[in-house]
């Protein structure tokens, strides 16, 4: 079940917001008025999103193919993975700005709450960064850029790794990686594309909505009822610590790959 999880991406917006309607319109971003500029930026909000991306990871002649779904409103992320049926989500708390995980078995409407800052990976949960936009910001900002390109929905950076071996596309108006291709030193091939994006508030809204009424069981209490099978194949499984891969650092070695459930 430990397989690095893999990403792969290329945009669709809707709402108007196609690559067409762009290439159409031509808005000059930088002589358009600031009260114009900021309407066009408002109608591709990273705030309130889903994004949907298509995994590609190649190894040893075999590829295996897979997808993710990123899920944003406001101060919650959730990363949902279809294969598996398992969503795993994040609370940014804006008081004391601590993170608080949730995981989500959509197939049998039960979930595990984990106290703020708990972990149910070995890794830090206080990146938000890194569960808000698949890439923790420390990481994007040490990539070297290529070149920038395009005007507000449409403007994006390309950035590459220093060893050359991790090359990624930047989105800006919705902080999302719209591609990115990664080969780690023992071989492995991971490709990610951005496959679409939907600004749908009363969608994304009613996802969330609908994991808030799943049977929650607190961390702490889950080896505490032996008479719930439930919890003791999930136990059994790995799933209720084991956590999602799908993040690198500068070097495109992948953070979380060696730990994370397969996707």
């Amino acid at each position: 079940m430990n397989k690095p999880t893999l990403i792969m991406f290329a945009v669709i917006f809707s709402m108007g917001l196609s690559g067409n309607a762009i290439a159409m319109t031509k808005p000059n971003a930088m002589t358009m008025p600031n009260a114009e500029r900021s309407v066009a930026l408002e109608q591709c909000s990273a705030h309130k999103l889903k994004a949907v991306y298509r995994i590609k990871k190649t190894f040893n002649g075999q590829t295996i193919d897979t997808s993710l779904t990123l899920l944003r409103d406001g101060n919650t992320v959730a990363h949902v993975y279809p294969d598996t049926q398992i969503t795993e989500s994040w609370f940014l708390n804006p008081r004391n700005n601590k993170v608080k995980p949730t995981r989500f078995f959509d197939e049998h409407q039960r979930a595990i709450e984990y106290q703020p800052e708990e972990s149910f990976t070995q890794f830090d949960e206080r990146n938000w960064s890194r569960r808000y936009q698949l890439v923790a910001q420390q990481t994007l900002d040490s990539l070297d850029v290529e070149k920038s390109e395009g005007e507000l929905c449409e403007s994006r950076i390309h950035k590459k790794g220093v060893n050359g071996n991790l090359h990624l596309v930047w989105k800006n108006a919705v902080q999302l990686v719209e591609s990115l291709s990664v080969t780690l030193p023992n071989g492995l091939k991971e490709e990610w594309t951005l496959e679409s994006v939907s600004f749908d508030m009363d969608y994304i809204e009613s996802e969330f909505a609908k994991r808030d009424t799943y049977f929650a069981t607190d961390y702490a209490d889950v080896g505490d009822d032996h008479t719930d099978q439930f919890l003791t194949t999930m136990v059994n499984l790995g799933f209720v610590e084991g956590g999602a891969s799908g993040f690198y650092n500068v070097q495109g070695e992948a953070l979380e790959g060696q730990h994370g459930h397969s996707h």
